[in-house]
């Protein structure tokens, strides 16, 4: 993934960070804003708060998503315990969300197992959007049973402008 301008003076309210195709192949000038294209996810049973035991897994995930609904629209930010969000190693942002402005920004996913905050680790790829929102670029995980959660304490938006 090739990051946009860094510099604030440039970057309008949408930013200017940009996903785009590897250098040096034929997809390099092909761009686009995750903000604007993304997989919608509504499944409630991400949630941290889950508890009913399923074993789920995100191994055939692949591209910019976007959370809504009752399970939570951000991923957690706190290590979330072992058999929850209908997995056994819940996956976790190790991390702050970006601001709107940063762009596209670097982050590491972690999966709790065996008394382990980060027994496993992924990268997660993380962008802020006009609207409040975020996207996460998420490619499959590490090993099964891991899978993506979210915080339902953030699950709809306290202010419109």
């Amino acid at each position: 993934v090739q990051r946009g301008y860094g510099n604030p003076i440039e970057a309008s309210s949408y930013g200017l960070d940009l996903d785009c195709g590897a250098p040096g192949t034929p997809e390099a000038h092909v761009c686009f804003d995750p903000c604007q294209n993304y997989t919608l996810l509504d499944e409630p049973f991400r949630s941290t708060e889950n508890s009913a035991g399923s074993q789920g897994c995100d191994k055939n995930m692949s591209g910019w998503y976007r959370f809504v609904g009752e399970g939570g629209v951000r991923m957690s930010e706190t290590c979330v315990q072992v058999h929850r969000c209908q997995t056994d190693a819940p996956m976790w942002l190790n991390g702050t969300h970006p601001a709107l402005g940063d762009g596209i920004t670097n982050h590491t996913a972690c999966a709790h197992w065996s008394g382990n905050c980060c027994f496993w680790k992924t990268e997660v790829l993380v962008k802020a959007c006009p609207g409040g929102y975020h996207v996460y670029r998420l490619e499959g995980t590490p090993w099964c049973n891991l899978r993506y959660c979210t915080d339902p304490s953030h699950h709809h938006h306290h202010h419109h402008h």
